[in-house]
């Protein structure tokens, strides 16, 4: 079966896309509107997410074509045309990445907006701040739902629920969709236990056949039971629910400790003046790394 392909951040192009099968794609589409309760009535807006792109090409086209929905278009995302989209549409399923509902909750206008007609939608791509996710769900009004991926499984692994308590919704990604295993494990690829930091590594409908002519790369990240080593960091708890520590490339390590960027980062979110900040790491001839704050 002819196979479908993105391009994966960091590869030259035509060499390194994750190659996704149109098993791998469909399968992926019909869990994701079924999760999010999507139905003919419902109206998709995504396209602030570009189409050739895994997140607006499976959970966006494909899960709106599953749910026999109508879609709202947008050719080059404006948070002003966004908001004024979702009024005059009445759109009810919104999917976005963090920055474009950032831009969109501190728009001047943004209260006069009615944006009473969303339902739901998928937040996902990048990591959310939590200050933003309560924005999202009681200024907003949207049911938003938590959602963790890669392109190379087609591309959503977890996902928050409906019945999911604010504290799930906003320090989580949720539990894994049907279809999908998780498991965290340690730098010798060892399963770890309950709530300790470690490697997300998953086995899924979604998961790509591999690398685009880069063989070598494919047996690095795939092992041959079938696991997918994500290179991000996490724990799971009790429940299942999948917590985001970081990349495991972007961890600092100052005098010793352990430091991920994203925890420090929540902690800075929760400043009202803050819109968007990142932690990284500085050479210190001490310390050996130091954190550095970008607001």
């Amino acid at each position: 079966m002819p196979s479908l392909f993105f391009i994966h951040q960091g590869q030259q192009a035509l060499q390194g896309g994750a190659v996704l099968t149109h098993s791998n794609v469909v399968n992926m589409a019909v869990i994701n509107a079924e999760e999010l309760n999507c139905t003919a009535e419902d109206v998709f807006f995504f396209l602030a997410v570009p189409v050739f792109h895994v997140f607006g090409f499976v959970p966006g086209i494909l899960s709106t074509i599953a749910s026999g929905a109508r879609m709202v278009l947008m050719e080059k995302y404006k948070r002003k045309a966004a908001l004024e989209l979702i009024e005059s549409e009445k759109v009810t399923v919104k999917y976005g990445v963090p920055t474009m509902f950032i831009l969109e909750l501190s728009y001047k206008d943004f209260t006069k907006y009615d944006l009473s007609s969303l339902r739901t939608g998928i937040i996902a791509a990048a990591p959310c701040p939590v200050e933003i996710v309560k924005k999202i769900r009681y200024e907003m009004g949207c049911d938003i739902m938590i959602a963790y991926g890669l392109s190379e499984t087609s591309p959503c692994l977890t996902m928050t629920r409906f019945d999911d308590s604010d504290i799930i919704r906003a320090e989580t990604v949720g539990r894994p969709l049907p279809g999908v295993e998780l498991k965290i494990v340690n730098e010798n690829r060892e399963e770890v236990g309950t709530g300790e930091v470690g490697e997300v590594a998953c086995r899924s409908l979604g998961l790509m056949k591999g690398y685009y002519k880069m063989p070598e790369k494919t047996a690095e990240v795939i092992d041959e039971n079938g696991w997918f080593y994500t290179g991000d960091m996490g724990t799971i708890d009790e429940e299942g629910h999948l917590r985001m520590i970081g990349r495991k490339k972007e961890m600092i390590i100052r005098g010793g400790f352990n430091i991920y960027p994203k925890e420090v980062e929540e902690v800075l979110y929760t400043h009202p003046d803050v819109m968007e900040v990142a932690i990284v790491g500085l050479p210190d001839t001490v310390l050996g790394e130091v954190s550095c704050a970008c607001v």
